[in-house]
């Protein structure tokens, strides 16, 4: 067997393997078809030591079923007929055994549940007599010989199962496959569509690169067109749902256009024998929903397959029966109007313009934008005038459209509106003004004009809290706090007002360093965020600062957390706007620990999203960072093309995200070698920050001067900054500066510690390598090599981070196995503990062991008392 894919994915399965085969007579891997079982056996015979074992691999098929030894037929000796079956068992038993000569023999047998009598009792005469270590693979479900079912129940063999891939898998499935990164949402709807099953996934990516679905853009695939059925994916998922009756035909058309059906419904449309045959057959899977049980298919595909084949008038006929059937029931559920409108769409069926508008509400509540787009245009097709046009010209704007929401709302502008539609009207083409075409005088006019003429005082207040949004997005965040404090002290404030001051004074808080102050009023807000459901970018934005709270304050570990949490929910949307900044927040956190390569990455991811967006909203700032990760792994030219772009992109309404680029500029000049233009610009960045206002964004540019040889001009401000600052990094900053300017090797050595403890990796291998030279011209040679050793340590998890201070340490190339065995022994562990902890020999141990010592410059474990040892990728 051969295939192009790369096997990733499956490290703690082979791990087992090669562990049942120093332990046990075999391995029967379990699993359902397509799940990987075959590659994972495959690839376990292939990588024995050809030296000590040999390994043999016979696929067994149903056409060699009634076929003594059918499998095997490749390997049998030349035997007379009237030999007994016993004989011919232990001739043939010689044979293979003999090819091994003193070696070992592996026997792998693919789809052992095929094998035939004869064969199956050979497979079990192997392992029970110690000859042969047997590697099987079996189809779950599927009656299976005896002689391998005793296998694992004499316990001669271990008994995997194998399970379908998980998201992260398959994303790095994807990844290897289509030879770069694959963005979340493209990697999560495949994930679901295949349920992570191998061959399914193969043949959806085959597809989606024939049609030219999935694509390359900007350095990232994405799935950007609909979703492609080929004709042998199609082959594969009919072959699966088999022959049906009728009415079980029928059963999967409704579940197919209806998922999720309720099970009182599907019977009422067909009927119990129907759904009960369809259930019995693992076509569907139902859910307790409440006290409604809820039907699915029972694979995504199943319904993309149904769908695809389905005539049009047969499938008009299925979406009526549908909507009709809900309607009967009152359409108690939230989402029933939704479906009822889409189907009756879809049918071409009448529906009146209060439902299509209701029902466009609720899409674009739960931020599914393209339907909530298509409920809304039909709206005002059907004569919804402004209450349709509300809910449009909101996705137009967050979905990237300024221009197109803007002729929305001027048609509607000259029409009777109450205060309430008025001051809703003003809002939305406010934040289109500001956010989307970049006209700020605009946008304060039009809520200036719309005060003037309302008297409703909710709304009153939603205009003048605006007023300080637009502030503090501008980069104003100390005039925003200002006007936000004195809005919170009107008598019956708007409600929805007092749920967004939260998120405005959280934001504003953070970037004027006040990190605790913002934490508390962002977590106040979570059990506001139901008042500002109509408002999708609050619980985004809370999301993204929430982190920052983490981040400024030194909690990397949890700012990482909180990012990755926000990039699920993110992909759940799959919505641009949080996507883009939930990239930003991951690309920053990772830089921040010195992992410049999958900073860059996420950076990267967040670009090709930025780049699908026809507005600027939000998009400079992640490409800034891809700068400033791209510049730190020493690729100065994308650094340099992502820093122009940023710049191109440049928008007075993201003032407030501003300082991230600034913070990029040095070390794209450092990158390009110009180490004097890279001080001018970290302490013209620290300039920018200042007049902002944002003194944890202005310590990180004046360190940054430090590093790139300017700590004379950074030590001063720095220190007054230490002094006001509750967060750590202005604290470490600063002491860091002044140990240089002494030198002073211990407060150097102290320093990279602290860095170390903050997880901030790349900067704790700077400051011992600083340490480390200054140890040396004090003539204090051991604690320079000591120091040195650690610096080149750290730097080996900062995947190839290059800056000036750490330019002549030598490069690690310590996997991180040899990491972690090092760390685990530096701990004092001995080589049998370590074995035991990861699941390795103790000679696997000791050869570890012997590798590193040169590559550390030491001759012994005791070299290894004193120092740390990071974990990180392979380096």
């Amino acid at each position: 067997m051969s295939s192009p894919w790369p096997f990733v994915g499956r490290s703690d399965e082979l791990r087992q393997i090669e562990n049942a085969m120093r332990e046990r007579d075999g391995v029967v891997l379990v699993g359902d078809a397509g799940v990987g079982k075959t590659r994972l056996a495959y690839e376990a015979v292939g990588a024995v030591d050809t030296r000590r074992t040999l390994g043999l691999w016979f696929p067994a098929t149903a056409a060699m079923t009634s076929i003594p030894f059918g499998a095997l037929a490749q390997s049998l000796p030349s035997v007379p007929e009237s030999v007994s079956p016993a004989e011919l068992l232990r001739r043939i038993a010689d044979a293979l055994t003999s090819r091994a000569g003193a070696r070992r023999l592996v026997l792998g047998i693919d789809d052992a549940h095929l094998l035939d009598e004869l064969s199956a009792a050979l497979v079990h005469q192997l392992a029970q007599a110690g000859r042969a270590f047997v590697l099987v693979t079996v189809r779950a479900g599927e009656s299976v010989p005896p002689a391998i079912t005793a296998l694992w129940k004499e316990d001669r063999a271990a008994r995997l199962e194998i399970r379908a891939m998980m998201h992260e898998d398959v994303r790095e499935v994807l990844a290897a496959v289509l030879d770069g990164p694959v963005d979340g949402v493209t990697s999560r709807r495949m994930f679901e569509h295949t349920r992570g099953n191998m061959l399914l996934l193969r043949e959806l990516v085959n597809a989606g690169r024939e049609s030219g679905a999935l694509t390359e853009i900007a350095g990232v695939w994405q799935w950007t067109g609909p979703w492609v059925v080929a004709p042998r994916l199609a082959e594969l998922i009919a072959e699966r749902i088999g022959r049906l009756e009728p009415d079980e035909q029928e059963v999967l058309e409704l579940v197919a256009y209806g998922e999720p059906v309720g099970a009182d419904i599907l019977v009422g449309l067909t009927s119990q024998r129907a759904v009960l045959a369809a259930e019995s057959k693992n076509l569907l899977w139902t859910r307790q929903d409440g006290r409604r049980v809820d039907v699915r298919a029972g694979h995504p595909l199943y319904s993309e397959v149904i769908r695809a084949r389905l005539p049009p008038l047969r499938a008009r006929v299925v979406r009526q029966k549908l909507a009709d059937a809900v309607a009967a029931t009152g359409a108690r559920r939230r989402d029933d109007w939704i479906r009822i409108a889409i189907w009756r769409l879809d049918a071409s069926l009448p529906i009146e313009p209060d439902v299509l508008t209701a029902a466009a509400r609720q899409a674009f509540a739960a931020l599914e934008l393209p339907l909530a787009e298509r409920l809304s245009r039909a709206a005002l097709d059907a004569g919804a005038g402004v209450a349709g046009g509300e809910v449009l010209w909101r996705i137009l704007f967050l979905t990237g459209r300024p221009a197109e929401a803007e002729a929305v709302m001027a048609q509607v502008a000259g029409a009777t509106m109450s205060d309430a539609q008025r001051g809703d009207w003003a809002v939305g083409r406010a934040y289109n003004f500001f956010w989307g075409l970049h006209r700020i005088d605009a946008a304060h006019e039009v809520l200036r004009e719309t005060r003037a003429v309302i008297g409703d005082r909710a709304w009153q207040d939603e205009i003048d809290f605006l007023h300080c949004v637009f502030d503090l997005l501008s980069g104003q965040p100390r005039k925003s706090l200002e006007a936000t404090t004195r809005l919170a002290t009107r008598p019956d404030l708007n409600p929805r007002v007092g749920a967004q001051r939260l998120l405005s004074e959280g934001m504003a808080l953070v970037q004027l360093g006040r990190a605790a102050e913002a934490a508390q009023r962002l977590d106040d807000l979570e059990d506001k965020l139901a008042l500002c459901a109509q408002i999708p970018w609050v619980q985004e934005s809370r999301a993204l600062y929430r982190c920052y709270t983490d981040l400024f304050a030194g909690r990397l570990d949890e700012a990482g957390t909180r990012a990755a949490e926000f990039y699920a929910h993110a992909v759940d949307t799959q919505w641009d706007f949080p996507l883009t900044l939930s990239c930003g927040a991951l690309a920053q956190v990772a830089r921040l620990r010195g992992r410049v390569r999958t900073a860059a990455s996420w950076a990267r991811e967040g670009r090709a999203l930025a780049a699908k967006q026809v507005s600027a909203m939000f998009r400079a700032h992640v490409i800034g960072e891809a700068a400033h990760a791209e510049a730190l792994a020493g690729n100065p030219a994308a650094a340099a093309e992502a820093l122009a772009q940023a710049d191109e992109l440049r928008s007075p309404a993201e003032g407030l995200l501003q300082p991230w680029t600034e913070l990029a500029r040095p070390w794209v000049a450092a990158a390009a070698g110009d180490t004097e233009r890279a001080g001018e610009l970290a302490l013209s960045a620290a300039g920018f920050c200042h007049a902002q206002g944002a003194p944890v964004f202005e310590a990180f540019a004046l360190h940054d001067a430090a590093r790139v040889g300017r700590p004379g001009d950074a030590a001063e401000r720095l220190h007054e900054l230490a002094a006001d600052s509750e967060s750590e990094f202005p604290r470490v900053f600063a002491d860091h500066v002044a140990a240089m300017l002494g030198p002073d090797p211990a407060a150097l050595a102290e320093v990279g510690q602290r860095f170390a403890d903050l997880g901030a990796d790349l900067l704790a291998a700077e400051a011992c390598a600083q340490a480390a030279r200054a140890f040396r011209a004090a003539g204090e040679l051991g604690t320079g090599r000591r120091l040195h050793t650690q610096a080149m340590l750290t730097l080996s998890g900062c995947e190839v981070a290059t800056t000036p201070l750490v330019a002549e340490i030598t490069r690690l190339q310590l996997t991180a196995r040899e990491r972690e065995v090092a760390r685990l022994a530096a701990e004092g562990l001995s080589n049998q503990d370590i074995a035991d902890r990861l699941v390795l020999s103790v000679r696997t141990v000791g050869n570890h062991l012997y590798r590193l010592y040169p590559k550390l410059g030491i001759t012994d474990r005791s070299g290894l008392t004193g120092l740390s040892f990071p974990q990180g990728p392979d380096c």
